[in-house]
């Protein structure tokens, strides 16, 4: 299994990159802007983005101009109406994992597709999205985050969260003063990088993260994973037991690493700060198949630079930062 995507043959013929452009973007962007982007990229649109954009009319109408417009999708086509909605990217996890019913791994090496749409078929899911899918839509995923949540806050009661927190309960009682609590946390914070329970920061939230990527088993988060989207484990520790010495992921199992670092990332950010930007982190599970154009410098020019000073490209094997891009400073 090799974590790229198929996209249909015209569009690799006409050198397009695929990039998925917010909403917000969309909304700064001119017609003239979409009529010469159409000459350098495929937009992609996944379903966070549809849901944004299906009732803003302004974006629907430069959407309709899109030349080369496409979805990401687990199979090679779409065969029932139904399929006109794409695949949420836990899908995508569990065929890469090769847990999927919708995949034989023999037969289909991609682990998405990009599947073109026509000025009527994008508008079918427009409408798709229109009539309350998109509350049913975060409705399930608020679900998901809450279930694994629930998972993986108990862990960070552990290590050094659970030492900082004894420390809380002892100021409760009165029996140290907060200012050695606050001093506590600095030389934690010092000692690690980031904040290890009170940041603010994205880069105290992307630390928290990849430490606990680093000291969690790969075969632990996909047991974890398990209990949380509901799939059968078996088959991938059968695959796992053949990899005794694998310290790191590859091919197989790099997005469902990927995958478990964006969803405990999310986790932390209502943990350790407001809950407004959890909906900006489902774009990110789609950075691995296609860059990430926004405008949006406060959240996602910050996440850039934190991922690389924490050092998650190395650690996630994918050189993922510098597929955010921001618009009005890089070259678009």
């Amino acid at each position: 299994m090799k974590m790229h995507a198929a996209t249909d043959w015209s569009i690799i013929r006409e050198g397009k990159e695929g990039a998925i452009f917010d909403r917000s973007t969309l909304q700064r962007v001119t017609v003239g802007n979409i009529d010469r982007f159409n000459e350098k990229y495929a937009f992609v649109f996944p379903e966070v983005l549809l849901m944004e954009c299906a009732n803003t009319d302004e974006v629907v109408e430069k959407i309709k101009r899109i030349e080369t417009f496409l979805i990401i999708s687990t199979r090679k086509e779409l065969i029932t109406l139904s399929d006109l909605v794409p695949c949420p990217p836990h899908e995508i996890m569990k065929k890469d994992l090769g847990v999927s019913m919708l995949r034989i791994p023999e037969e289909d090496s991609n682990l998405v597709y990009f599947i073109p749409y026509d000025e009527e078929g994008r508008m079918d899911l427009i409408e798709w999205a229109r009539n309350g899918s998109s509350e049913e839509y975060y409705r399930e995923y608020d679900d998901f985050d809450q279930m694994f949540e629930d998972k993986h806050l108990i862990g960070l009661r552990e290590n050094i969260v659970e030492d900082i927190r004894s420390y809380v309960r002892r100021r409760a009682r009165r029996e140290v003063p907060e200012v050695e609590i606050q001093r506590h946390i600095r030389a934690w914070s010092r000692k690690l990088g980031f904040n290890p329970l009170y940041g603010n920061q994205l880069r105290d939230v992307i630390g928290m993260a990849k430490m606990i990527l680093e000291r969690t088993p790969i075969m632990t988060i996909i047991k974890d994973l398990s209990r949380v989207y509901r799939f059968n484990p078996s088959w991938a520790e059968t695959r796992m037991e053949m990899r005794p010495n694998w310290p790191a992921p590859d091919d197989y199992a790099k997005y469902s690493y990927y995958f478990y670092f964006i969803s405990m990332c999310s986790v932390l950010s209502g943990f350790m700060m407001e809950k407004k930007y959890l909906r900006d982190w489902q774009y990110l599970y789609h950075l691995p198949f296609c860059s990430f154009i926004t405008s949006d410098k406060k959240f996602f020019k910050n996440l850039r630079e934190a991922m690389k000073v924490i050092g998650t490209d190395i650690n996630l094997g994918i050189n993922i930062s510098d597929r955010i891009r921001i618009w009005g400073e890089d070259n678009i």
